[in-house]
């Protein structure tokens, strides 16, 4: 039907022989066979594939990934980045959770008391049947709570402001 306009167009006759020429040497010439390997280098390649393999994990969520195949190193390597990725994420996350320790404290401190300076109470919604009825229980929760949540929202604020993204 529209067959001609799937053919290419080539600007010039020089065009057009480079293009073939391209198209030759990516689909129908066929690579240099190397060499036959020697002893030597066999012995050299069994040795690498035998502390390859038993570098392994003995438990691994992909384990037939780690079977002998083209796929094994590139997983290998894909989990080895993976792991130094989430190290590297876990270091800059507890840095940034330290350096914003004061304002979690504060913001925990400011969180104990109402806006009147009255100290945080109570409010139930069901009543239970023994109740917790210490005077600082709901006032530890609320420090607890609030100096939690700006520590762990602060160290991922700063691992993923300064963190470099070069991983996938």
């Amino acid at each position: 039907m529209n067959f001609h306009l799937s053919k290419p167009i080539y600007d010039t006759k020089e065009d057009q022989v480079r293009q073939q020429r391209i198209r030759e040497a990516d689909y129908i010439l066929e690579a240099a066979v190397p060499g036959v390997p020697d002893r030597e280098t066999e012995l050299e390649y069994m040795q690498w594939l035998q502390d390859d393999i038993r570098s392994d994990p003995w438990i691994s969520q992909h384990f037939k990934k780690l079977m002998a195949g083209p796929k094994r190193v590139p997983h290998k390597n894909n989990t080895e980045l993976s792991k130094q990725y989430r190290v590297q994420y876990m270091f800059y996350f507890a840095t940034g959770a330290l350096l914003c320790w004061p304002l979690a404290m504060w913001v925990g401190n400011k969180a104990q008391t109402s806006k009147g300076g009255v100290p945080v109470y109570p409010m139930q919604r069901f009543i239970h049947n023994f109740p917790n009825i210490h005077p600082m229980r709901t006032t530890w929760r609320k420090f607890r709570r609030y100096s939690v949540f700006t520590f762990i929202g602060a160290g991922a604020l700063y691992a993923n402001t300064y963190m470099p993204k070069y991983h996938m």
